[in-house]
């Protein structure tokens, strides 16, 4: 049984080592704006003051951002942890599946685990061991090749680890592969954009791709092919019969030629037989439409508009009667090799597919919109790392848009080496 005079003493030690933290503290000069965001949040989340004391702000990114705080254990030492607090948009079912990561794969294999979890209200902080580590632009150029050699099979065996559990990290980049250079040490971190293989162990990860589909499903509607009678496209005789003309001032010659054109699924990706198109023509014989090219936005907007009551209409009965063309599987659009885009193809749905990932460590299928990506993506982001380590050069690809990024992995992989491997998909 503690008496009062160790409690007093135990007291007076536990002020004097808050009194020796705090000098550590202003010596350090931490910016207004950090102590700011430090002291709110203390606010939104109270229950962080009970057990951690908050030194300094050590990261932040778009979706979090990570603090270093310090608690006392029970043999009285202090322990450095970082506290990482998720904006308050983020959805639930995203933190928990974040959080399910860390709980199940973490804490092995250079992946890192998770100690706490705290939550006011809609603001989360998970708390997880703190590693020491250097910014891998500080250390780049000066890394030896064994050191190289360490740091990149460390990775792998992180990333071998998160596959085996039908983790895909998504955003691989060294800012989220901590490296102790001293100690030896390795942390993959942040699975905050983490998804799952159709086989993942990890439960949360598929209730979020489940998710993402239903919302894909309620959201723009793909167009419905219309049956193969009547799938080609009608000659301009019937087609004056069958709609409604509009005014005469909008009657361009553009939009004439335009309004035979019925678009039908294609491949997005596919720069041969772009528009898979059948032609309809008279019994006797019959020509190919081409798609004119629009050369002002007002023409584009008001054939886009005049064309999509055709992918609905009923079939006609001269469309029943007469017979499609066979395509040509060597024509394309009339944008292919140009440097303009064609109506058809600015008139296609826009591609869904997973964007997330950190500009110039996105593979080719995440530029490229590929539907399915699988954990080959870590395995490219990886080599852009690599790249690095070899290079000396961080970071290797930097690039403004997409257009610019595949540029750029064309140069070093070589042009015909890439149309190679994009005919897979």
């Amino acid at each position: 049984m503690e008496t009062p005079e160790s409690v007093v003493a135990s007291s007076t030690h536990s002020a004097e080592d808050v009194q020796h933290s705090e000098k550590e503290t202003n010596k350090r000069k931490i910016p207004r704006d950090v102590e700011m965001d430090i002291e709110y949040l203390y606010e939104v989340v109270p229950q962080l003051s009970r057990v951690f004391r908050i030194t300094d702000k050590i990261g932040e990114g778009t979706f979090s951002s990570v603090y270093l705080g310090e608690a006392q254990t029970s043999n009285g030492t202090r322990e450095k942890f970082a506290l990482k607090h998720l904006i308050p948009t983020s959805h639930p079912v995203r933190i928990a599946a974040e959080l399910q990561c860390l709980t199940v794969a973490g804490g092995k294999e250079n992946v890192m685990g998770v100690t706490y979890c705290f939550r006011k209200d809609h603001h989360v902080v998970i708390v997880m061991p703190y590693v020491e580590h250097q910014a891998f632009v500080d250390i780049v150029e000066t890394l030896s090749f064994e050191e190289a050699r360490q740091y990149m099979y460390h990775l792998l065996k992180a990333l071998k680890h998160i596959h085996e559990f039908g983790i895909i990290h998504r955003d691989i980049k060294p800012t989220n592969f901590l490296y102790n250079r001293r100690e030896k040490k390795y942390a993959l971190v942040d699975f905050g954009l983490a998804q799952g293989t159709p086989d993942t162990r990890i439960e949360l990860l598929k209730v979020v791709k489940s998710q993402k589909a239903q919302k894909d499903s309620h959201g723009k509607q793909a167009l419905v092919p219309l049956p193969p009678n009547t799938r080609s496209c009608t000659p301009h005789s019937s087609t004056k019969a069958a709609v409604k003309r509009p005014s005469p001032q909008s009657r361009t010659k553009h939009s004439k030629e335009l309004m035979g054109l019925c678009k039908t699924p294609r491949s997005v990706f596919g720069e041969r037989n772009l528009n898979s198109i059948t032609l309809q023509t008279d019994k006797t014989q019959g020509h190919v439409i081409k798609p004119t090219k629009t050369d002002d936005i007002i023409t584009r907007k008001l054939v886009s508009t005049r064309r999509r009551p055709l992918l609905a209409r009923a079939p006609t009965p001269t469309s029943q009667k007469t017979k499609p063309v066979a395509f040509n599987p060597s024509l394309t659009c009339n944008c292919y090799m140009t440097d303009r885009v064609c109506n058809i193809c600015l008139s296609r749905k826009q591609q869904v597919a997973p964007r997330a990932g950190t500009p110039g460590f996105r593979a080719p299928e995440v530029l490229t919109k590929c539907p399915d990506q699988g954990t080959a993506i870590d395995m490219w982001s990886a080599g852009v790392i690599l790249l690095s380590l070899l290079s000396g050069r961080y970071p290797f690809f930097k690039a403004n848009d997409d257009l610019i990024a595949l540029t750029q992995i064309m140069t070093i992989r070589g042009s015909r080496e890439t149309i190679q491997a994009a005919k897979k998909f």
